[in-house]
């Protein structure tokens, strides 16, 4: 399984230690950064199952990266928690939310909050990886099936000429009787074969049940 690679954002080295402490985990790949000029970077080469950022930052802070990354295709669908003081004013939480945040974490931060709300964020990661699996999958198999049919039209239609060819001769009277034996050993057979082809089929449909 794929590790859910989860971004951490904070100019300070000790925030993104505790941080990143309470939220490893054996399915989680952590990286962090202490800049969002070093972040917009990272984002480039890797993909993100979710974004901690913190909101005070020297020079670009939370806001305006979340604003970069939302301005960005390969970026604007990673959720994006901000981590900040508990003293967030309303006016600012909503800013928050205006710049694509999903999520708040305050701080002290609570160990059973910042889990919780993390690995809501990795099974969904998981969820979507596994469904691109599957659709890779459903597509290798239809395109086996297609190739599969497409065998067995052929395989089908060279008995199936044969018994039509060598019935359409007998139909004439003058053809001799060796010839007549001939033609209707060759239709039985052609007959057989493509009885085993059908049973092939309806075997082949069992399993697919």
């Amino acid at each position: 399984m794929t590790k859910a690679k989860i971004l951490i954002v904070d100019d300070k080295p000790e925030n993104i230690l505790a941080l990143a402490k309470l939220i490893e985990s054996s399915d989680v790949e952590i990286l962090s950064v202490q800049s969002g000029e070093e972040a917009l970077n990272l984002i480039i080469d890797h993909d993100f199952a979710l974004a901690l950022l913190d909101v005070q930052m020297p020079g670009m802070t939370g806001f305006e990266l979340a604003e970069l990354m939302r301005g960005a295709q390969r970026s604007r669908s990673i959720p994006i928690i901000f981590v900040t003081a508990a003293n967030l004013g309303a006016d600012a939480v909503f800013a928050g939310y205006e710049h694509g945040a999903v999520d708040f974490l305050l701080k002290p931060l609570s160990p059973y909050i910042v889990r919780s709300k993390v690995r809501v964020f990795i099974d969904l990661y998981q969820q979507k990886q596994d469904l691109v699996v599957l659709k890779q999958q459903a597509e290798h198999a239809s395109h086996a099936k297609s190739q599969f049919l497409a065998n067995m039209s052929h395989e089908i239609r060279t008995p199936l000429g044969s018994i039509v060819g060598f019935a359409e001769l007998l139909n004439h009277r003058s053809i001799s009787d060796i010839d007549r034996k001939t033609g209707v050993e060759t239709i039985l057979r052609n007959a057989k074969l493509l009885a085993r082809l059908i049973d092939d089929v309806l075997d082949l449909s069992k399993i697919e049940a």
